[in-house]
């Protein structure tokens, strides 16, 4: 009999084949019009190179997020951790289960502050993807007419608005000091099976009420390492002859369609990604470049994880000095006591945190 994990393994390569053979059997993917042969190597390395950048920025970002809590992670630590993540992200469901390890191994770290290096974690996930889609649709909105007329891009713009709303609206949810500190959150927080946890998780989440000036850079981030993915998206499509589709509709293209990659129902959204550009590049009449492009940018995610992998195998140990030299230097908050007369002498943190 299979185990639990065995089976969601043979789940996910099912979807995965599924999706593939969807994309085929229907007619929406014809190989035989596909030549790898005719793959602009120069323009395929350039586009590779530019996910390097995007690693880079994305460990700033996350270093940023993290400080607001008090973790101060040295570049290095942070990079190796962002490239694990990566690594996971092709042997778990959808592209974002590296998030979960990356987790993982940031409260591994910072044992004392766990709540706050996790909920980091998923902060950034989430400030990128509210980047991601505000992206798209500014897009969107710079050739309206063009896209009001076909009815696959309205249907994206719909799709775009309402996950532009959703993101928003969380988190002006969990960062409402009115709703944190309400009567229905308190009690309902308290009778949850794991209430003390959830209330260190919200506490940490709450926390970033108190750093804006991370929160509006980390933003300002994810737009360059969504600019940046554009256009090396821009270049597999050049290296795969695509010349007729402008470079303006790439930026509302390759969001939208990264964004759907990352629903997790398929091994690194291997399927998932190749239906979603099929469908979007579908609409300039390029379904089989878009099924293509998705390809090669799921060939770079995966030769990019492979660093990961290695950092994953070599970085126990320096995961476990990094905590210990934390553990040395941090000052944490907590055992600060209050001073006799009641009154809190702590300064208010609104700065990013200390690099």
């Amino acid at each position: 009999m299979l185990n639990k994990k065995t089976l969601f393994l043979v789940l996910r390569i099912a979807v995965t084949a599924g999706l593939i053979a969807y994309l085929i059997f229907s007619g929406t993917i014809k190989f035989e019009e596909i030549k790898l042969s005719e793959i602009g190597i120069s323009a395929f390395l350039i586009g590779f190179a530019f996910f390097f950048i995007i690693a880079i920025i994305g460990t700033v970002r996350w270093r940023l997020l993290i400080a607001a809590q008090g973790i101060d992670l040295d570049f290095f630590t942070s990079f190796r951790l962002t490239f694990v993540g990566w690594f996971f992200n092709i042997i778990m469901p959808g592209s974002t289960g590296g998030d979960l390890i990356k987790a993982y191994y940031a409260a591994t770290i910072s044992p004392d502050k766990k709540a706050g290096a996790v909920t980091s974690v998923f902060v950034d996930r989430g400030i990128g993807l509210f980047a991601m889609v505000f992206f798209a649709f500014v897009a969107l909105l710079a050739d309206i007419s063009f896209v009001m007329a076909s009815p696959t891009l309205r249907t994206v713009l719909l799709i775009v608005i309402c996950l532009l709303i959703l993101v928003a609206l969380f988190f002006a949810v969990f960062l409402s000091k009115r709703i944190r500190y309400s009567r229905f959150v308190t009690r309902f927080v308290e009778k949850m099976p794991l209430g003390h946890l959830i209330e260190k998780v919200y506490d940490a989440l709450y926390l970033y009420r108190s750093h804006k000036r991370a929160i509006v850079w980390a933003f300002l981030l994810s737009l360059c390492a969504h600019f940046i993915m554009v256009i090396s998206n821009y270049c597999f499509a050049a290296a795969l002859g695509v010349k007729e589709i402008s470079f303006i509709y790439f930026l509302f293209l390759i969001p939208v369609g990264t964004f759907i990659d990352a629903v997790p129902i398929s091994i690194a959204g291997i399927g998932v990604g190749e239906g979603a550009y099929s469908w979007l590049f579908g609409s300039f009449g390029k379904a089989n470049k878009g099924f293509m492009i998705a390809v090669l940018m799921h060939v770079v995610k995966i030769l990019w994880a492979l660093v990961g992998a290695v950092f994953y195998l070599t970085s126990r140990k320096a995961i476990e000095r990094a905590r210990k030299r934390l553990a040395e230097t941090e000052h944490p908050e907590d055992i600060i006591p209050e001073p006799a007369d009641g009154k809190d002498t702590r300064e208010p943190q609104n700065g990013v945190g200390t690099f």
